[in-house]
């Protein structure tokens, strides 16, 4: 359902139309697209039963997810005012094997030449290097991972160092922080731990408003705060996107990598989430889907699925991270 609905998405961006005996494109509306395209799979929503993968919603429902997820892997462009744009064919290798095409072309209208090595799993379409014989380095941009990604980044760790650094300048004096959690060694500790020494941290509370939770905490006097005596801590907010990559870079050297487990079920690969990933690199995950009942809820752990072959995508992404990957047994209960 995910492939072919995105495919009604393509094809609609991509349409082109006569103006002044011209081929040309025009941005079209959000809704204008999510009418066309439900008009065309509503004959497909049967029963309920028969909405797989879609959680239980209605044919917009559905076509609005699958925009946003196409537009996250940049198959689509949103412009001004909810317009969108196609955008250029694009392909960004995963392995000596296989590439993943990125375009808001259908595949009616790419060239025969990659229309013929292409196969789709999903909303993701990929390219079979060697069925292409060239024909990829002629009508295709090659695109680097990093440069998709466009991440904020090179190496992360020392990313990490330096936003700690520059954040610590513009810290402010705080009191009443008994709520406070402390990220240490790849967990979160109550600030009433014994483990801290002095020094900068990533610390969560919540304050006025559900969302204003994140910071980077500095601890002046470790000792007189576990003792329950007057101690001076400052803080910055901070978002929580960069909250979520220090989680995974902002540790000693001398503490073991994050890890996620993994599964590989079929032609599936099972990615376990331990926690959510920060943009931009959480866009790898609408290469998958969710587990079906786990998509709606924003509690963790949750399953992804993916195909097998995008396996080393996912693996290169959680690796800018410094995230590592452990095989699971089938049964779920332990790891190799």
């Amino acid at each position: 359902m995910s492939a072919l609905t995105s495919e009604h998405i393509r094809a609609i961006i991509s349409e082109p139309l006569a103006i002044d005996d011209q081929s040309t494109h025009q941005s079209i509306a959000s809704a204008t697209i999510t009418r066309l395209v439900s008009q065309r799979i509503a004959g497909l929503w049967l029963t309920p039963a028969d909405r797989s993968g879609t959680d239980g919603s209605e044919p917009k429902d559905f076509v609005r997810a699958e925009l946003a997820h196409l537009a996250d892997l940049g198959d689509v462009y949103k412009g001004e005012g909810g317009q969108w744009l196609p955008t250029p064919p694009r392909c960004i290798a995963i392995d000596d094997s296989v590439s993943l095409l990125l375009s808001s072309s259908p595949v009616s209208l790419l060239p025969l030449a990659i229309q013929r090595p292409l196969f789709t799993v999903g909303r993701a379409r990929l390219l079979s290097i060697a069925e292409t014989n060239g024909a990829v380095q002629l009508s295709v941009i090659r695109q680097r991972l990093t440069d998709w990604l466009n991440l904020p980044y090179g190496n992360v760790r020392k990313w990490a160092t330096e936003f700690r650094d520059a954040r610590s300048r513009t810290m402010q004096r705080v009191e009443g922080i008994d709520d406070a959690q402390i990220h240490f060694n790849g967990t979160w500790r109550n600030l009433s731990s014994k483990f801290f020494t002095d020094g900068v941290y990533l610390s969560r509370r919540r304050v006025l408003m559900p969302n204003r939770w994140v910071y980077l905490f500095r601890l002046s006097d470790v000792r007189c705060a576990i003792d329950g005596e007057a101690s001076i801590f400052a803080e910055v907010e901070i978002d929580n996107d960069d909250a979520l990559r220090l989680q995974s870079s902002l540790r000693p050297p001398n503490v073991k990598a994050e890890q996620f487990g993994y599964q590989e079920i079929g032609n599936s690969f099972v990615l376990h989430l331990t926690r959510p990933l920060p943009w931009p690199e959480r866009k790898i995950l609408s290469l998958g889907r969710f587990e079906q009942d786990e998509e709606s809820t924003r509690r963790y752990p949750k399953r992804f699925y993916f195909h097998a072959k995008l396996r080393p995508i996912v693996e290169q992404v959680l690796s800018l991270l410094e995230i590592g990957l452990v095989k699971r047994h089938s049964s779920g209960g332990g790891h190799e």
